[in-house]
């Protein structure tokens, strides 16, 4: 199948070198132009509001924001950050002064929170208001979690 596919667009490519667009264009009975904008209009970078997926993804610093969790089969929304009690899969992707708190190490999704408090279970030092995570390699690959702890 890829011999095939391979072979079609090392065709399409000679046709094309040769000046002989028209020729392409009723051979695959598309408007290349068409397609071409096409794949732009869904390559290009999307803005506050509009659907994302991972490709594309959301224009600068916005973050793609899915409403029940990552989902690689639906469309997210661009937001500018991701507020408080709303599911999150990085911290990078919440508003200032929260971080992305996940039930477990190994979770896709979390919730945008606030920093825990000493003495809190946690799974990463992001977690900790304290920047520091007490877990131990056992429990983290068990999925247990550690206690928040000073430096």
């Amino acid at each position: 199948m890829k011999a095939a596919s391979g072979l079609i667009l090392a065709l399409c490519l000679t046709i094309a070198a040769g000046d002989d667009y028209n020729r392409l264009r009723r051979y695959l009975n598309v408007d290349i132009d068409e397609v071409g904008s096409r794949v732009s209009d869904y390559l290009d970078c999307k803005k506050v509001s509009e659907s994302c997926r991972l490709v594309p993804s959301c224009c600068g610093s916005l973050q793609c924001y899915w409403e029940h969790g990552y989902n690689p089969l639906q469309a997210g929304r661009c937001v500018t950050c991701i507020e408080g009690s709303q599911k999150c899969q990085r911290c990078s992707q919440c508003c200032a002064g929260m971080v992305c708190q996940k039930a477990t190490v190994y979770d896709v999704d979390g919730v945008c929170g606030t920093r825990k408090a000493q003495g809190s279970e946690c799974y990463m030092d992001n977690q900790c208001a304290t920047r520091y995570c007490d877990i131990s390699w056992y429990n983290m690959i068990k999925g247990s979690g550690g206690k928040c702890q000073p430096l």
